[in-house]
Order: structure tokens, then C-alpha cells, then sequence
């Protein structure tokens, strides 16, 4: 049988084909580069976003059954000698892509860690408190030599330690003759040596200034008066809270605290401050069910457990018996009027308070009724305080950061003054976390971060927020997030620290009582109910 002759080809076929084959030969091998670099790629990339924390095991295993099949789809067009050159070419181009992002998303995710870490200032093991001296503004006296051999008044109740040391260092600072010390009951006493020209300065712990400003004889004290020394005292500090075993799996208490301070410095401080925001949350993950209890700034209560230092829960900070911080001594104090061991802290300040809602794009909320705010604003932008008169219409309302402050400060126009604000506190705080567990919130994770780099100071590590993220994850659950105010009448008792009479919230037994109540229910895993 004879062969059957082949055709001739032509020699534009017979080009084509030379073409072809040399094409072929280096298709080839990028095809099986680019396909080892994509399996190389998906490996680390999985390893890393699993190391990440925050995804859910179904999460994770979907995500890497989609890069097992992209890969199996891959090794085919690239393995498989028939293919022809142009499926390898787009096989090649594609895994070339997909590899160069595994590779950014690898050097990303922990580069985001390392940002959402960043938020929280770590809590310090040494702090400062600051004892001040001051003077008369147009005294002649504007330096610490210029009290040399003067009388200076200072108040000998509190931190005595603290003002013994600053005594030490002005002492040493003078050229000349050491000063004068006068001692006085307490600090308005030492003030009014001061104004009487009894005294050429006075020294005290300098969050005292803000506690005089609110006595109607000083209120223009920081006005009058001029700081000429400081001297930071360095504390030990020992944040003592009892953390859960599983934050997942057990119920845990969280205290928020908010300082009335605009800067961030002093979130680490131990230097005293007074507490405007003072809030509880106690979290069941179970139950899928949160207890926001609100406690006036000005509640009477007893100084980290002691009755016989009864006294406004916002001066619990400014100083401290057995504790050796201010914010030692807030959660030794809330603990003992709740009856609860605190497990974490988060303390924020005014200006932490602005950047975080700016940052979650402002806050959508129901607000009850209509009123109107008159609040310093303090945007450095503007270059200097302004008197702003804002109204907040009754209904839904849009926030921004600046909106959502002054909201959740005023009192004096509200109806049930402080109490009004405690209950706009926890709408806001409400707000905040429908917001924060939408999911979102993806979409705005990187300008989120970078606005809040440090801005919190909290005692919950990175591992123990990424698990609570997982776990948000995992279910998208909605959470029922219960509130609670404590109540009381204005009365004017003794108070402690600037031993003197004031204005105070003498709370209602029945008030403590159920909130002790809702508290102990929460940790036993109840599911609670407030009307």
C-alpha cells in the first residue's frame, strides 16, 4: 500500500509554523515559572493571612479551597503539553497577577496588624505625677529663683510624698535661699493665701487647677495665675485586672473611662485628672448580648472602697489611697460601688472622642429631644478656642466628631442635666458600635487606622481584639446591647479630696442595687431585660 504523499506546505505556512514553534519554546517556561511562582505565592500568602488571627475557620477554608482550585487550573494549562500557546499566555499573564498581589497582600496583612496594634498606647509600668507651682500673673514672680526666702502655700492632706520631693527640686533649683513652706487645710485655703498675697506661690498636683475652677470664687484661676515650675515625681504603676481565660467564651467586664484632657500625652499620665465619661460594658460573647451601665461624673461614692473618703466619682482619678495610679484608683472605686472585678480598662480623652467618630465617617443616632449646646471648640485648625452655640434638632441626627463631643459633654441645658448626658453618652457609645461591627467597615479600614493610632490606652491585647473580630466574623451576629444609668438626687455633701462641701448625685440605693443586680446576672450568663 502505497503512502499517501504529504502536502507541501507553503512558505507562509511553512513561517507560521517556525513562528509558532519559537514562540512555544519560550511560552513554555514562563508558563511553568509563572505557574511554580503562583503556587509558591498561595503558600505564603495562606500561611500569613491564617497567622493573621481574624478570619474564621470557614472563612479560612474557603479562601484556601479557592486557591487550591486556582492552582489546579493553573498546573493544567501550564503542565499540559497540548495546551496551546495562547491559553498558556493567558495562564502565564494571570497567575503573574495573582501572584504579584499574594505577594503585597503578604507584606500587607502584617503591616495591618502592626497598625491596628498602633491604636492603643501600651500601658506604662512607670508614669509621672506633676506637682505645679503658680503665681500671680503681674507678681514679679516668673521664675522659681524669684521665690527665694518667699512663702509658698501648699495643702498637706494629699500626696505628700509628691510635694515633698517637688519641694526638694525647687529648693534645688534656687541659687539662694530655699523657700518658705505655709501649710493650709486644703487647696482653696492655699488658693486664697494666694489671691490674698499671703503667699508668693502655691504648689499642688496640678489636675487640683481644674478642681478649683469649678468653685465659683476661682473660676478664672488658670486665668490668673501663671505656671512657673513643674516637677514630674515618678510612679511605679501596677494595673492589676483580672483577665478571662476566653474572651470568646466567658462573660467580661470593661470599664471606659474619658479624661477632660485634649491631648493624647497624658492617656499614659498618671498625673491626676477628673473623669468625665464613666461607663461599664459587660459583654456575654454567648449570649450575643451587651450591658452598657452609665454612672454620673458626679456620683457620691466611696473612694476605692473607703467610707470614710466619700467623695464625686470624677475625683476618684486625681488621687489614690492603696492604688498607684489614677486609673487604678477609678476602677478600684467602680468595682467596689458594682460589686464586680474589672477585667479590661479603655481610657479615651476629648480629642480621641472626636477622631474616632471622624474617622467612621460621623455617627447616624435618635436623639430624644431638642436642645442646644454652648461648648468651647478647640480645633487647632482654627488656631484657637471658639464659643460655638450648636442646636440638635429632636430625631435622627448625622454627628461628626466635633457634633458628637459636644453631644455627649453638655448637661447644663438638659433637662435632667447630668443625667441627660449619661443617657446621650450611651446612644453615642450605641452608635459607635453598630457602626464599628457593620461589615462595612472593611471599606474604610485604612483611613480608620491611621486616624486612630494611639488613641486608646486599654489593657486588652491584639490577640484578645482579633479573636473578638473573629468571632464577629464568623456569626455577623446582632448584638442586643442593653443600657442603664444610675440615678440618684443633687444634694451638697462633704467631699473628700478638696475637703469641702459641693454639689454632688446622692444615688439611689435601688438604682445601685439593680445595677449590682443586671451586672451579676450578665456574668452568670442571663440574658437580661431593661424597660
Amino acid at each position: 500500500m502505497s503512502e499517501k504523499p504529504r502536502r507541501v506546505l507553503t512558505p507562509e505556512e511553512r513561517a507560521r509554523r517556525i513562528a509558532y514553534r519559537k514562540q512555544r519554546r519560550i511560552i513554555f517556561p514562563i508558563s511553568r515559572i509563572t505557574f511554580l511562582l503562583t503556587v509558591i505565592s498561595s503558600i505564603v500568602f495562606f500561611i500569613v493571612l491564617k497567622r493573621f488571627g481574624i478570619l474564621p475557620g470557614k472563612w479560612l477554608t474557603g479562601f484556601g479551597i479557592v486557591l487550591l482550585l486556582f492552582n489546579i487550573y493553573v498546573a493544567m494549562v501550564a503542565l499540559i503539553h497540548k495546551m496551546s500557546n495562547k491559553r498558556k499566555l493567558r495562564q502565564s499573564i494571570i497567575s503573574a497577577i495573582v501572584s504579584v498581589l499574594l505577594i503585597i497582600g503578604s507584606f500587607a496583612l502584617p503591616s495591618y496588624k502592626g497598625k491596628i496594634a498602633r491604636i492603643f498606647n501600651p500601658v506604662p509600668k512607670e508614669g509621672e505625677l506633676n506637682i505645679n507651682v503658680y503665681t500671680l500673673k503681674n507678681s514679679g514672680y516668673d521664675s522659681v529663683d524669684d521665690l527665694a526666702g518667699r512663702k509658698v502655700g501648699l495643702q498637706k492632706r494629699l500626696d505628700v510624698e509628691a510635694q515633698e520631693y517637688a519641694i526638694t527640686q525647687v529648693n534645688r533649683t534656687i541659687s539662694s535661699n530655699p523657700i518658705v513652706e505655709f501649710d493650709y487645710d486644703n487647696i482653696y485655703d492655699a488658693a486664697e493665701a494666694l489671691y490674698n498675697g499671703n503667699v508668693a506661690a502655691i504648689l499642688m498636683n496640678e489636675t487640683y487647677a481644674n478642681i478649683l475652677k469649678d468653685n465659683d470664687d476661682y473660676k478664672t484661676f488658670l486665668e490668673d495665675t501663671q505656671l512657673i515650675y513643674q516637677c514630674a515625681h515618678k510612679v511605679e504603676l501596677n494595673f492589676d485586672a483580672a483577665k478571662v481565660g476566653n474572651i470568646t467564651q466567658e462573660p467580661f467586664v470593661i470599664g471606659i473611662v474619658g479624661n477632660d484632657e485634649w491631648t493624647y500625652t497624658n492617656l499614659n499620665a498618671t498625673s491626676g485628672y477628673r473623669t468625665d465619661v464613666n461607663m461599664v460594658v459587660v459583654v456575654n460573647p454567648i449570649t450575643k448580648q451587651a450591658l452598657v451601665i452609665s454612672i454620673p461624673r458626679d456620683s457620691y461614692v466611696a473612694l476605692e472602697g473607703y467610707y470614710n473618703h466619700m467623695d464625686k466619682l470624677t475625683h476618684a482619678s486625681t488621687t489614690y489611697v492603696d492604688a498607684t495610679s489614677g486609673l487604678e484608683a477609678w476602677m478600684s472605686t467602680v468595682e467596689s460601688l458594682l460589686g464586680c472585678d474589672m477585667n479590661y480598662f479603655v481610657k479615651v480623652n476629648f480629642a480621641s472622642m472626636v477622631d474616632i467618630v471622624d474617622a467612621l465617617g460621623g455617627v447616624d443616632l435618635y436623639n430624644p429631644y431638642e436642645f442646644t449646646a454652648y461648648y468651647e471648640d478647640c480645633d487647632s485648625s482654627i488656631g484657637y478656642w471658639e464659643m460655638i452655640n450648636k442646636t440638635f434638632p429632636e430625631g435622627e441626627i448625622h454627628l461628626d466628631g466635633r457634633e458628637a463631643l459636644a453631644y455627649c459633654r453638655e448637661r447644663y441645658s438638659l433637662p435632667n442635666g447630668d443625667f441627660g448626658r449619661n443617657e446621650h453618652q450611651t446612644i453615642v457609645l450605641k452608635s459607635l458600635v453598630n457602626k464599628v461591627t457593620d461589615p462595612s467597615i472593611i471599606s474604610k479600614i485604612d483611613p480608620l487606622l491611621k486616624a486612630l493610632e494611639g488613641k486608646f490606652m486599654t489593657n486588652m491585647n491584639i490577640n484578645e481584639m482579633f479573636a473578638l473580630a473573629q468571632m464577629q466574623l464568623d456569626d455577623l451576629a446582632v448584638w442586643d446591647i442593653q443600657s442603664y444609668s444610675l440615678s440618684g438626687d443633687v444634694d451638697y455633701l462633704y467631699c473628700w479630696v478638696p475637703d469641702e462641701y459641693l454639689s454632688v448625685v446622692d444615688l439611689y440605693d435601688s438604682s445601685v442595687g439593680n445595677a449590682v443586680s443586671y451586672v451579676r446576672q450578665m456574668l452568670n450568663g442571663e440574658k437580661i431585660f431593661i424597660e
